[in-house]
């Protein structure tokens, strides 16, 4: 090392060595996924060599993805390819069961933690498609889905608006759309 003022310069022999060294513990840290796989029961995939389907990411948030340490990197109609740190988390089989609650077909991988966060920076650049642009109303898919659930029939729909208060054009209208839904 050379040092300089106050700061430390690396030669480019010690870079090399650096990235050989950052290589084989990342090569290591994926055998032993692999490994950890076959107790687990579950096939191992390197996110690194996988197209990540951003759309099938945006299933979750990112908040939910990192908490329970998995991703959803695939999707195929209903079936969803999920690459997960550790199956016997809580979170994690939370969050599968959730997916699953949706009606989606699960397949489960276990990945690395360099997988997930390989997968994890495709959040920066997936869009988000939090809101639905009519003219100039946006509604929310949060509020979307929260009134599709509730609102079965022309009745309900009728009720619901009848309790929004006098001038709330808006959410008048985000009940109408999510009713039509």
């Amino acid at each position: 090392m050379l040092f300089r003022a106050s700061h430390i310069v690396t030669t480019p022999n010690e870079s090399k060595s650096q990235r050989k060294l950052e290589a084989l513990r990342r090569k290591e840290e994926e055998e032993s996924t692999k490994i950890l796989s076959g107790k687990y029961g579950l096939p191992y995939a390197d996110l690194s060599l996988f197209p990540i389907d951003t759309e099938a990411l945006l299933l979750l948030t990112e908040e939910e993805a990192r908490r329970g340490e998995l991703v959803v990197f695939q999707q195929t109609g209903k079936k969803l390819t999920v690459g997960v740190k550790n199956p016997k988390k809580i979170e994690t089989e939370s969050l599968v069961s959730k997916l699953s609650e949706k009606g989606y077909q699960i397949s489960l991988f276990l990945i690395s933690r360099h997988s997930l966060t390989h997968a994890w920076r495709f959040y920066m650049h997936a869009k988000r498609r939090e809101q639905f642009v009519s003219g100039a109303i946006q509604v929310s898919s949060e509020k979307l889905e929260k009134a599709r659930a509730s609102l079965h029939d022309i009745q309900e729909i009728q009720r619901q608006i009848e309790k929004i208060a006098k001038g709330k054009t808006t959410e008048e209208l985000e009940l109408i759309i999510a009713g039509a839904l």
